[in-house]
């Protein structure tokens, strides 16, 4: 498992040792903040890229296989059995998923989770950067529930502000994007503190690359600013060391993915779209629904 992360991957000599995705993001994220030298307050000799990131999208295979039982499901309670109104729901997407994964054997040598991941992460990548071409912020402010002595912000840029299109229209993307209603631009913005005109062209630079600081982060896990509860978490953090260094692999993946959506730049590798990775994705993404639906119905 380890063979999968980069030789400048901290912690790579062990599972136990190994360091996160939302570890290398939110470290970023904090010696930018403070004008720290290098790519983060902890390992800032280290870039946050394919020289220390994972990559699932291209040629590994996990030879994915569809339930053969009904899923847990996370509740206000914590993990319980699959409510009965859910067990058909289930067991019809796991019929689809066991079909499509046949018919990928056949075709692919890759997979389906790497290939979600990275195009999870190049869609909300290529959402951030096109709102930050136009110099629009999603939302990034300081208002009088922040203290601006923490250097506290609002930050709408977040994963709970990502939406899955519906099936029909999921064609090629996953994601759509909303919640629009705290957007603005240069000549839009408020200073809700009072203290002057607004933000000088540096000023509103700075602030989008906040934006897009925050929301890899929170990608990465590492930050729950979501409002929604991290009900799995403690399921999560329970599974074995194997486990948690692959879904690490994962989160790896989608922040390349992130990156290369937001940046444009081809250096950070992504899984190009394929049709039946793409369907196949798509019923891992419902069996997800399923299993959190107490949340999101």
């Amino acid at each position: 498992m380890l063979k999968l992360f980069p030789a400048k991957r901290p912690g790579r000599e062990k599972l136990e040792t190994l360091v996160t995705t939302a570890e290398l993001a939110s470290t970023a994220m904090m010696g930018w903040e403070a004008g720290l030298p290098g790519h983060g307050m902890e390992w800032p000799e280290v870039a946050r890229d394919q020289t220390c990131y994972a990559f699932l999208g291209h040629s590994t295979n996990f030879f994915e296989q569809a339930p053969e039982n009904e899923s847990m499901q996370c509740t206000n309670g914590g993990m319980m059995p699959l409510k009965n109104e859910w067990k058909a729901i289930w067991n019809r997407i796991c019929v689809d998923l066991k079909l499509n994964l046949q018919d990928l054997l056949t075709k692919k040598d890759r997979s389906v989770l790497g290939y979600l991941f990275s195009r999870l992460g190049y869609e909300c990548g290529e959402i951030l950067g096109q709102m930050h071409k136009l110099r629009v912020s999603w939302g990034t402010y300081q208002d009088e529930m922040c203290r601006r002595d923490f250097g506290e912000y609002h930050c709408n840029a977040h994963s709970n502000n990502v939406v899955i299109l519906e099936e029909s229209c999921a064609k090629e993307r996953f994601l759509s994007y909303l919640d629009l209603d705290m957007a603005f631009d240069e000549s839009s913005y408020v200073d809700t503190w009072g203290n002057g005109d607004g933000l000088s062209e540096d000023e509103f630079s700075r602030l989008l690359k906040r934006e897009h600081l925050n929301f890899a982060e929170v990608l990465a896990g590492s930050d729950s600013s979501t409002g929604v509860p991290q009900a799995a978490a403690k399921t999560l953090d329970g599974m074995s060391p194997h486990v948690k260094a692959l879904r690490t692999a994962l989160y790896d993946t989608l922040q390349l993915g992130y990156m290369r959506g937001y940046t444009g730049d081809a250096s950070f590798p992504v899984a190009e779209y394929d049709g039946d990775l793409h369907r196949a994705s798509y019923d891992i993404i419902k069996l997800a629904i399923v299993t959190m639906g107490d949340y999101v119905v």
